[in-house]
């Protein structure tokens, strides 16, 4: 009988050399099919969600063609049940002119199947396990590693510029957990899951990366089509009782183009991710990535990973920027800002400030640059100067931190500084509950000694009622409002009124930004003696505004 033969010994061997059936299966049966004259054999695999596959399968595999004319009368027919509740559905055809299949060949077709059956089972143990570490359990979709797994064999062949990547998260899915419970939100998922993978071609991708978190790999001229069913997908849920509830479903999306010189298989998803985050930021349905947005995450990413080490290393340093009497030309005080000096190149503030107002690490480089002023302001009057006041900026991101006044007032009492020596320069707010925040910092402040200045006033939520509640010292007009080429009687009155009602108020007023002498001239009419701008002096280091104070004065 074959199967005692050394063709089915071959058979066995050449099949248990892969996990892959359909790869070698052909070159399994190539010899066992001459003696038993198959013309071809198939298998339809039906199995069941479970909880290794949530979606289920189903497919047909060709397991050996001769191509052949077959004998469609003498069919061999056999069902294999599978562990996991599934059926395997084999069928195999004899060679047409051939003679009929005997009881012993039919057997020996009994033992191939269950060969078959042996083998399958062994490899789908294991594909279960890989399948566990590169599939999510809820929807059976690749997660991240599966996703990128396929992906980068994308990329060896070098096949990805006609498509785009998607990153995408559904809406509303708390609102559906708390409405149908947790099982029925995960049937909801599994379902959309399963929509989705319906709706996308053989060669595309859908990937699952948990939660409601999806990404997708989809032909370019698809994409629209794609878009429209992602801002509108309807499910149901089954309630108790049988009936079903139509959900809708939509996803805040970030878009991707491809090509063939990405850097790597992660581009994919963290590139449309970038555009995701912006588009759920600005509350944009959809949002395409461009090379701005991308640069800016870079940047980002760069802060983050090294400010601690920056700032332990030195990195940032005080600079000063004078404040000037424009009718004496005297320094009256200056502002010290910061400067991130990285391998001998100054960073733009622009660059790191608004990526650290985003974290709290914001206050231990404002609170840094406090440490380095007072030093300073401490080294002058030791060595016999007489400083003018300095104003150290606080981030708005600050002022509702725990702690934060007793940090400023420990700086202080270190360095011996005393009242109006070193004054809190904060911005104005941009919500009612900020201003909260920030009355009841400028008042503790104020408390114990410490004076205020307001920078960039006019630009915020609170403007003059800010004025009318808060002890502040200093008012700094924002250069917005002199920063523009054609000054008009409108001009004239806004900036006047502020000024004006600062100083009823006993207020002092700066400008900033003051860079022509036409613009000096215009202030100085309107009442406003004090500015601050690169008419002057650009922000500088230590030791060149050490030079600027023993001189004194600027020439007009």
């Amino acid at each position: 009988m074959p199967f005692f033969s050394d063709s089915f010994q071959r058979f066995i061997t050449t099949l248990a050399s892969s996990a892959e059936t359909s790869a070698v299966s052909q070159q399994a049966l190539e010899e066992l099919a001459g003696e038993l004259r198959l013309a071809r054999m198939d298998v339809a695999l039906t199995i069941p969600e479970n909880r290794y596959l949530p979606l289920g399968k189903r497919g047909t595999m060709t397991l050996y063609d001769a191509h052949s004319p077959a004998d469609e009368a003498d069919v061999y027919t056999r069902v294999l049940r599978t562990g996991d509740g599934g059926e395997g559905d084999f069928r195999a055809l004899r060679l047409a002119g051939t003679a009929p299949w005997t009881e012993d060949e039919r057997a020996a077709l009994d033992v191939i199947v269950d060969v078959y059956g042996m083998h399958g089972g062994r490899f789908r143990l294991i594909g279960q396990v890989e399948n566990s570490l590169l599939t999510n359990y809820l929807t059976g979709l690749p997660n991240s590693g599966g996703y990128l797994r396929e992906v980068g064999r994308r990329m060896q062949e070098g096949s990805l510029s006609d498509y785009v990547a998607l990153y995408f998260n559904l809406k509303g899915t708390s609102i559906i957990n708390l409405r149908f419970g947790q099982q029925q939100g995960d049937a909801i998922i599994r379902k959309y899951a399963h929509s989705l993978k319906e709706a996308l071609l053989e060669d595309e991708l859908l990937g699952h990366l948990g939660g409601d978190s999806f990404v997708a790999m989809v032909r370019r001229d698809r994409e629209e089509a794609l878009l429209e069913r992602l801002a509108h997908t309807e499910v149901y849920a089954e309630q108790d009782g049988g009936e079903r509830v139509p959900v809708a479903l939509g996803a805040c999306v970030g878009v991707m183009s491809l090509d063939d010189k990405l850097p790597g298989p992660w581009m994919l998803i963290s590139g449309p991710a970038i555009a995701w985050q912006r588009a759920k930021a600005e509350g944009i349905p959809v949002l395409r990535l461009t090379r701005e947005m991308y640069e800016l995450t870079n940047r980002t990413r760069i802060v983050e990973n090294t400010f601690k080490h920056a700032l332990r290393a030195g990195e940032f340093v005080p600079f000063y920027q004078p404040k000037v009497d424009m009718v004496t030309g005297k320094i009256i005080g200056a502002e010290v800002l910061c400067r991130w000096i990285s391998d001998g190149q100054v960073v733009p503030p622009a660059q790191f400030i608004p990526i650290l107002e985003r974290t709290e690490e914001i206050a231990d480089l404002d609170l840094f640059i406090l440490e380095q002023a007072c030093r300073d302001m401490s080294a002058w009057k030791a060595a016999g100067h007489t400083p003018v006041p300095l104003s150290v900026n606080i981030s708005r991101r600050d002022v509702g931190l725990a702690g934060i006044i007793e940090r400023i007032e420990a700086c202080f009492e270190k360095h011996g500084i005393r009242k109006g020596e070193v004054l809190i320069e904060i911005t104005e707010t941009s919500n009612e509950r900020e201003s909260t925040q920030m009355k009841d910092f400028v008042h503790r402040l104020f408390c114990d000694d410490i004076y205020t200045s307001i920078d960039d006033f006019g630009s915020g939520y609170s403007s003059f009622n800010f004025l009318r509640t808060m002890p502040v010292r200093e008012l700094k007009i924002d250069r917005s409002f002199i920063n523009h080429p054609n000054m008009a009687d409108k001009d004239e009155i806004i900036i006047g009124g502020i000024i004006d009602i600062a100083r009823r108020l006993g207020i002092e007023v700066i400008t900033e930004g003051v860079e022509t002498r036409e613009q000096a001239d215009f202030l100085m009419k309107l009442g406003c003696h004090r500015a601050q701008g690169y008419l002057y002096d650009r922000p500088m280091p230590k030791e060149a505004f050490e030079s600027r104070l023993l001189r004194g004065m600027y020439e007009l």
